[in-house]
């Protein structure tokens, strides 16, 4: 019942606006983009961390690459490293299920949300799993996917309110 890839038809319209975005950004075929922007959605009502959050945090890590490798041990799409977290890879099959998008999208989030829950601010939180993820200059980290967020959240808007017009047209038809 797993699968990396879904059908774009499947998406919300803010979802479909920003796996066409982040497949044309970052050159990735859009139907297994739209699988981790689903997933980030799901999760996001999970963690109560928005999903645009969860999708920048992919996108400076890794580029949505998921066999990304940082030079510090960090793995995958959101850069865990899996001897930090093999209690929860261990189900999954151990180290090497850190290449699973699915997997490493779960484990990453919920590092994530355990950082906010302990740092005092976002941007601390952020710091934080920079430092985890190896990045050499924090504060730029934080920018750079603070940046992408609020690009990704414009283009959710966007599409919400492209939607909403399309139904006022509608009704104004009628």
């Amino acid at each position: 019942s797993r699968s990396t890839a879904a059908p774009m038809q499947d998406l919300s319209s803010d979802q479909l606006s920003v796996t066409r975005w982040l497949s044309n950004k970052y050159k990735v075929s859009p139907e297994p983009l739209a699988a981790l922007v689903s997933e980030a959605w799901a999760l996001s009502e999970r963690s109560q961390i928005a999903p645009t959050l969860i999708l920048a945090v992919m996108a400076i890590e890794s580029r949505f690459n998921p066999f990304a490798s940082g030079h510090l041990g960090g793995l995958g799409l959101m850069q865990i490293e899996p001897e930090a977290h093999i209690g929860a890879l261990s189900p999954f099959g151990g180290r090497l299920a850190a290449f699973d998008p699915l997997t490493n999208l779960r484990v990453g989030t919920r590092l994530l949300q355990a950082l906010i829950q302990d740092a005092s601010t976002l941007e601390d939180a952020l710091r934080l799993y920079s430092l985890a993820s190896g990045q050499l200059n924090n504060d730029t980290y934080v920018d750079r996917v603070l940046a992408e967020q609020k690009l990704l959240d414009n283009i959710s808007q966007g599409a919400k309110t492209a939607s909403s017009d399309k139904k006022d047209t509608t009704l104004t038809k009628l």
